[in-house]
């Protein structure tokens, strides 16, 4: 009889450890996954911001750089218009045009 108490204690016992052994290797294969899974993505951000770097200096390259023009002097934008610099610095073929100056417009009466 107490030997087979003796035999029922260490099957459970040994139950109990294998189960604890599988939970933990459960939880360590698990931590490894995911520790795999974000050291990809941050390579892939890595490669991501490579590869964006890489184009960003392939279109400086191939771009024409901007040409400083000298105090006054006029260029023609890519719109046509004419561009008159009242200072030293680079072409802005892109800003918006100048409103007119409501104090030099002639305004005829309606009548």
């Amino acid at each position: 009889m107490k030997g087979d108490l003796v035999a029922v204690q260490l099957v459970l016992s040994l139950t109990v450890e294998f189960f604890l052994l599988a939970i933990v290797e459960s939880w360590m294969l698990e931590t490894e996954a995911m520790r795999l899974m974000i050291l990809e993505l941050s390579n892939e951000e890595q490669r991501t911001r490579e590869e964006e770097a890489l184009w960003i200096e392939k279109a400086a390259a191939t771009s024409h750089p901007p040409r400083l023009l000298e105090r006054g002097s006029e260029d023609h934008g890519y719109d046509g218009q004419r561009t008159r610099l009242s200072h030293v610095g680079f072409i802005d073929h892109h800003r918006r045009p100048r409103k007119p100056d409501l104090e030099r417009l002639v305004v005829a009466p309606l009548s």
